[in-house]
């Protein structure tokens, strides 16, 4: 590995070139956002988003949003998928990380 050394940066800077503060945070805040039930469960967030799964699927169950039978050979199973969503606050700051279930 080459060294790293500091380098001085003198005159102006133009700010078209400095990334503003909310789009470097929306991007962070996009990248933690699971876009599948695999990187929810293998993410550093997975005990907030195992949480909100396992309420989703208890609502839904209370609910009777569907009944658990064998499946026969001329059924056709309805694929579903995850869908995660980080909500915040006026200020941006991350309150709560939700999960669906959607067909």
């Amino acid at each position: 590995m080459g060294s790293r050394h500091q380098t001085l940066i003198t005159g102006d800077v133009s700010e078209e070139h400095i990334l503003p503060y909310r789009r470097i945070a929306h991007q962070t805040i996009k990248k933690s956002v699971p876009n599948s039930y695999q990187q929810a469960i293998n993410s550093k967030k997975c005990k907030e988003w195992e949480k909100e799964i396992y309420k989703e699927l208890d609502s839904m169950e209370k609910l009777k949003v569907w009944t658990i039978t064998e499946k026969k050979p001329k059924d056709h199973p309805i694929t579903c998928t995850w869908v995660f969503k980080i909500k915040k606050d006026n200020q941006k700051q991350v309150i709560k990380h939700k999960a669906g279930l959607c067909t």
